[in-house]
Order: structure tokens, then C-alpha cells, then sequence
């Protein structure tokens, strides 16, 4: 995960053996930083594969999100998927579909470089 403004960026693959603890420092980061940025948020997501404790650590996180958002701050998020991956497609489908922040779900080819700067 780069943390960082303007965009923040979570890319690869999370399988940790315990995700609670891994991503602890990750939710609190988040907390401290909605709770002190006025900043338009943008979230880049490019996954390859999360195991089921990382998905509930996400939508802890996608909470917190949509709690800033709804709080009236600014939330862009960005769901990158390859094209003939539809299983990490409709987890981000699924992880999203009950909140109200804005998500943009777009197709990334292996290897090329976007405008985002994701690779």
C-alpha cells in the first residue's frame, strides 16, 4: 500500500496469516487521516487475490470511507481489474454495493503502465 496524497494506492495480493494484525496499522492510518484531511480522497485498488479475512478488513476500511463521505468529504475510488479476471471484478462489486461513495470499476492491461501510474 502507498499511502500518500493526492492518491493513496493498494496493489497486489493480500493473503497475510493473520490479516487483523496486518492491516491494523493500515486502519488506524486511514482513521487518523479522514479524521484530519480535507483533501479529496482518491483510492486507487488493484488486486490480484485477498483471502477472506482481508475482504472483512477491507469493508472496515470501506466504513470508514463511506462515513467520510457521508460526513460530506470528497471519496474518488478506483477498482482495477484485468480483463479476464471477473473473480477480483465481483469482489469489488461485492465489497462496495452498500456503500455510497463513489467507485469506478476499470479494465487494466497486464504489464502497461496507466495514467494512474499503476503498472
Amino acid at each position: 500500500m502507498k499511502l500518500g496524497r493526492p492518491v493513496t494506492i493498494l496493489t497486489g495480493s493480500s493473503y497475510p496469516e493473520n490479516s487483523l494484525e496486518f492491516f491494523k496499522p493500515i486502519v488506524q492510518w486511514v482513521k487518523d487521516f479522514l479524521a484530519l484531511t480535507k483533501d479529496d480522497v482518491r483510492i486507487n485498488i488493484r488486486l490480484n487475490y485477498l483471502n477472506t479475512s482481508s475482504t472483512k478488513c477491507l469493508l472496515d476500511i470501506f466504513e470508514m470511507l463511506d462515513g467520510f463521505h457521508k460526513a460530506g468529504g470528497s471519496i474518488k475510488m478506483f477498482w482495477y481489474y484485468a480483463k479476464d479476471d471477473e473473480d477480483i471484478m465481483d469482489t469489488g462489486e461485492e465489497l462496495c454495493e452498500d456503500f455510497d461513495f463513489p467507485i469506478t470499476f476499470e479494465i487494466y492491461e497486464p504489464g502497461k503502465k496507466s495514467s494512474t501510474g499503476l503498472k
